[in-house]
């Protein structure tokens, strides 16, 4: 009898694994698994098509001061992009021709890959500042990409690249050249405080001689013409 019983028993589990076996050669295969089924890679979450955010780039202006200028950029998820964005526009230069683009022109690097030392004529030609300036802005430097970009906790580090050193610049024309990107980045990104600069995958100790850039970078609200943006502390934070 118990024979009897362990036999139909076996031959009951033998049907089901033959059934088993029979639909998983028969399922048709388009058919997927659910999604986020087990072992799957989540799937990346695509932006909302047209999606943008406002933002307020700061740009030097004749009168030695960085002002603002809105733009709409493209959102994304990840922070590093939209500190990308944020930098690839800056760069592009002001739409105002009021305002000067943050590295008007790039000079050959001397020695270590410091900038050469501007001359009173590069000065006056720069015009930061100088009421002997040109009566037209000049172009933004040509060749200046953005290179790689991460985040460090509260610090963001920015690859500039460029096929010849940092631009030329008197104190003041360095102060604007680097604080148009670090005010730019910061007031725009709630992921960082700091902001570390480097150049084709260097951090110079300094761009011109006259800004310490080897230490992480905060806003300089003294730097930006009134009015301030909310949330812009005076003084450098």
């Amino acid at each position: 009898m118990k024979r009897r019983r362990a036999l139909a028993l076996g031959a009951v589990v033998l049907v089901a694994v033959a059934v088993a076996v029979a639909w998983s050669l028969l399922r048709p295969e388009d058919e997927a698994p659910e999604p986020g089924a087990p072992g799957e890679a989540p799937a990346a979450t695509p932006e909302e098509p047209g999606e943008t955010r406002r933002v307020e780039l700061f740009f030097p202006g004749r009168d030695g001061r960085l002002h603002g200028e809105e733009r709409e950029l493209p959102r994304y998820d990840e922070p590093e992009a939209e500190i990308a964005a944020l930098v690839e526009a800056l760069l592009a230069g002001p739409l105002s021709d009021d305002l000067w683009p943050p590295l008007p022109r790039l000079m050959p690097a001397a020695g270590d890959g410091g900038a050469t030392a501007a001359t009173a004529g590069d000065r006056q030609q720069d015009g930061l500042g100088d009421a002997t300036a040109a009566a037209a802005p000049p172009p933004p430097a040509t060749g200046v990409g953005v290179g790689e970009v991460y985040l460090l906790d509260d610090v963001a580090v920015v690859d500039l690249v460029a096929p010849a050193g940092p631009p030329a610049a008197g104190a003041r024309q360095e102060e604007m050249m680097l604080y148009s990107l670090v005010n730019s980045l910061l007031l725009n990104t709630s992921q960082a405080s700091r902001v570390i600069v480097l150049w084709n995958g260097q951090q110079p100790v300094t761009f011109a001689g006259h800004v310490d850039a080897a230490r992480p970078l905060r806003p300089n609200c003294d730097l930006i013409a009134p009015p301030r943006p909310a949330g812009c502390a005076d003084g450098v934070g």
